[in-house]
């Protein structure tokens, strides 16, 4: 995953459509898991991610694993989660965001790994 909770990503990512495909992070043993492990009042838009399987504890997304205050917008999502708590498609914790027309087509399993 890109940045973690000590070291966020924080600023604005304009994926210009382009696409990200057949990721795979296994960390099952860990949490803020995601594309960005973790973002803080950051900005990603125009940015595509398919094909990928991302497995990991706690604060799954295929985005963003945990997410504070932060614009998702034009996001698509496509792949398969794996993790314990909180195990979302786009995003797998939230404390507050802006999501705004975003497509997700994620086969989610929320169970212990």
């Amino acid at each position: 995953p890109i940045c973690t909770e000590s070291e966020p990503f924080y600023v604005s990512l304009d994926g210009n459509v382009f696409i990200i495909s057949g990721i795979w992070i296994d960390r099952s043993t860990e949490d803020d898991v995601g594309l960005f492990g973790y973002t803080n009042n950051a900005e990603i838009t125009n940015l595509k991610l398919s094909q990928f399987d991302i497995i990991g504890r706690n604060n799954v997304g295929g985005i963003v694993g945990s997410d504070n205050n932060s614009n998702l917008t034009n996001l698509k999502a496509s792949g398969t989660l794996q993790g314990v708590n909180n195990v979302g498609g786009l995003v797998g914790l939230s404390t507050s965001g802006y999501f705004k027309n975003n497509f997700i087509n994620v086969e989610v399993i929320g169970e212990t790994v």
